[in-house]
């Protein structure tokens, strides 16, 4: 299908009448040209979760690839690349609270 997640995330967002800034942040995210400037950083946080998503293999956009993002996003958010090694045990930790979240009401 030629259709992106970050396109069926911000329709779904819309449904779902979550805010506005979300929704441009969602729908945002690869493209990184939010319709706002203001939600520039939200949008570079969003893309580079949606990195470390793929590369911890949490979810599935539709492929497997994985990317790392431009080292200029990096320099734009004040964070080292080697900060997300040092953060992946919280992140990891993090994403299997969260499973075991969604096995309880699944």
């Amino acid at each position: 299908l030629p259709i992106t997640h970050d396109a069926v995330g911000s329709v779904l967002a819309r449904q779902w009448n979550l805010p506005e800034a979300l929704i441009e942040v969602i729908g945002a995210h690869h493209t990184l040209k939010p319709n706002k400037s203001t939600y520039m950083r939200l949008t570079l946080l969003v893309h580079v979760a949606d990195a470390q998503c793929r590369l911890l293999g949490v979810g599935n956009a539709g492929d497997h690839a994985t990317w790392h993002p431009d080292g200029r996003i990096f320099k734009r958010l004040s964070i080292n690349p080697s900060d997300l090694d040092e953060w992946k045990p919280e992140i990891e930790a993090n994403i299997e609270n969260a499973q075991g979240m969604l096995e309880l009401i699944g």
